[in-house]
């Protein structure tokens, strides 16, 4: 049975979309998705996501830490930044990561509320196990690219047309699948080359992040699946697949 996919590359443009009854799958490289999938790889039993910085600020406790970035910066007061590397580094888990982005966290709200039946995070990292899941799955796909800022990106375009390369049984419906198509098609085989030509890449290398970058370009290093299970008073929980 073949699936529609469809590819969003901007938060901007989401409204021409519908996402009722889809598969969608939120992609954040740098850093947002990846940071959600190596929390949940290390053994946090839920990532907790919002907008909104004073609410994600007034959920840390002894069971959480509060994770978070605006502009690419860390978040005064905060454990942690957006950023995988850090969680793969922690010496103590605890149950729960709360996290707030600048790009990301906005594309899970956006997702809820346009009506999405199930909403996964998808990043190089976890880009196979992804696709193993979604092949198992009978929805059709929205591929939703958080970008930068309303912006279109390169990494999560590639990332996009790398999941699609690892996907069967799918239709592509609209230009965007097959320009992110395209594009991972033309530069696999010089990814880092390529992605090293990232506004985002090359803000977050001036910002002193080039251990995030490290890690989130790795691809299909975690065999992890992160998927929305409940979203309540703008507060969304992902845990498992």
């Amino acid at each position: 049975m073949s699936k529609n996919l469809e590819v969003i590359l901007t938060p901007a443009i989401c409204s021409n979309f519908s996402f009722e009854n889809k598969t969608v799958v939120i992609i954040d490289v740098l850093r947002a998705t990846s940071t959600i999938a190596f929390a949940l790889n290390r053994g946090f039993k839920k990532v907790i996501t919002c907008r909104d910085v004073e609410l994600a600020r007034s959920l840390k406790n002894q069971q959480s830490l509060v994770a978070g970035e605006r502009n690419g910066d860390k978040i005064p007061g905060f454990d942690l930044g957006n950023s995988p590397y850090e969680i793969a580094n922690l010496e103590t888990i605890p149950e729960n990561l709360v996290l707030t982005s600048t790009n990301g966290t906005k594309s899970v709200e956006i997702a809820i509320q346009s009506g999405a039946e199930e909403i996964l995070c998808g990043a190089l990292v976890n880009v196979q196990s992804l696709a193993d899941y979604i092949n198992r799955n009978n929805n059709d796909i929205i591929l939703f690219c958080a970008g930068w800022k309303d912006h279109e990106n390169i990494e999560d375009t590639y990332m996009a047309g790398c999941l699609i390369d690892k996907l069967n049984h799918c239709s592509l419906v609209n230009d965007s699948a097959f320009m992110a198509s395209s594009i991972y098609q033309s530069h696999q085989n010089n990814s880092l080359i390529f992605l090293e030509k990232a506004n985002h890449y090359q803000r977050l290398m001036r910002k002193g992040n080039a251990s995030d970058i490290e890690v989130c370009l790795q691809e299909s290093s975690l065999s992890v699946v992160p998927k929305l299970i409940s979203h309540q008073n703008d507060i969304s929980i992902f845990t498992k697949a």
